[in-house]
């Protein structure tokens, strides 16, 4: 009778959840900027957020600098109380159309005075040399390589122009090369710096670049233009 009593008092208290916490962000975010995420402070409690690409965090409010369209999508939090956890509470986070300085005619392009280039054969797929996705635009005079540092299509954003030498591109990066061939001279043109704005929209593919430099071993010939190209 006396363990009965004792095992009794060890009973353990019952656990009281916490209310499911209704978290809050700053969505839609301009691409670049920072994603916020909040939620009602409670004392004692400690949290805990899960989303995209992996993303977990132990603040009540934290934050995701340099959004990009990787980070689009439901992010979660709980409330943990002593040992006693809340239902999940979710908010969805997007991002704003990207918007690009220039806007092109569907695949064409402007270099320097010469009339608008239009280009006749377009695609894009795995460059198997370099294992890398790459876009290419052509004409009877040029053919343009528009080449990025993944393997797999490009997601929607904004990649760094990086010159065309060497073969090591970053996941954030893109070399654009234009072979252009003028009266059986062909000169090869690299774009040396800038931006790429890419919008994916389902399998539909959009690339703009805008007043970008282009340049050559004759530097008489260095020229800017800006161009987009569509991959249906």
């Amino acid at each position: 009778l006396v363990l009965l009593v004792v095992f009794a008092g060890c009973k353990k208290k019952k656990c009281e959840q916490p209310e499911k916490p209704v978290p809050t962000s700053n969505s839609p975010v301009e691409y670049g900027s920072t994603i916020t995420l909040s939620t009602t402070a409670v004392a004692n409690a400690t949290y805990s957020w899960v989303g995209p690409n992996g993303f977990k965090s132990s603040f009540q409010s934290p934050t995701i600098e340099n959004a990009n369209y990787s980070h689009e999508g439901d992010y979660s939090v709980t409330i943990t109380v002593g040992e006693c956890m809340s239902l999940p509470g979710t908010v969805k986070v997007s991002l704003k159309p990207l918007t690009t300085p220039c806007n092109p005619d569907k695949n064409t392009g402007k270099y320097a005075s010469l009339p608008t280039t239009n280009y006749t054969s377009v695609s894009g797929g795995v460059n198997m040399v370099f294992n890398t996705y790459e876009a290419t635009a052509a004409t009877t005079m040029e053919n343009m390589s528009i080449r990025f540092g993944t393997s797999g299509m490009p997601i929607s954003g904004i990649y760094k122009i990086v010159n065309s030498a060497g073969t090591n591109i970053a996941n954030n990066e893109v070399r654009i090369t234009r072979t252009v061939t003028v009266m059986s001279m062909t000169s090869i043109f690299n774009a040396s710096s800038g931006n790429l704005y890419v919008t994916k929209t389902g399998n539909s593919l959009s690339i703009t670049f805008c007043d970008i430099e282009f340049v050559t071993t004759n530097t008489a010939l260095n020229h800017s233009g800006s161009a987009r190209i569509v991959i249906d």
